[in-house]
């Protein structure tokens, strides 16, 4: 069995009239070449077209694919809409809370200014009371 090299370029397009020479040369009868040559040309645009046909489509799958997520319905908005009232409620509640607990803390703070008072004026009534006994005892005042 005999190898036979057969150059082929880089050409994007078939080109009928090359193939048909190199068949020719090879000692194939014009008719077949010509009919092979006309067949080949015609599987090749076939598998261009679908690969065109095949590409566009797939791209337009993988757009509406992408896009379909970014969509939002109005159902969607509406169950936002729901959680993020929920949510919010929650948060009212939480403020609320919070806010009795400050004041709790303020009255805890002006209990405590009070007895501070209280003790404190307590403390200066009774150094006062000893300072005046001591100085009353050291002028012999009694």
């Amino acid at each position: 069995m005999s190898t036979i090299a057969v150059g082929y370029s880089n050409k994007v397009r078939f080109d009928v009239i090359e193939y048909i020479k190199k068949l020719r040369n090879l000692g194939v009868s014009q008719e077949v070449a010509e009919l092979q040559a006309q067949e080949l040309e015609h599987v090749i645009d076939i598998t261009t077209n679908s690969s065109k046909e095949l590409k566009a489509e797939l791209k337009a799958e993988i757009k509406q694919e992408l896009h379909a997520d970014d969509l939002v319905t109005k159902k969607d908005l509406g169950i936002t809409k729901l959680e993020l009232q929920k949510e919010i409620e929650v948060v009212r509640k939480e403020i609320e809370i919070v806010r009795k607990e400050i004041e709790v803390v303020r009255k805890e703070i002006v209990q405590s200014k009070n007895q501070t008072l209280i003790w404190t004026f307590g403390m200066l009534t009774g150094f006062a009371t000893f300072l005046l006994g001591a100085m009353a005892k050291g002028f012999h005042w009694w």
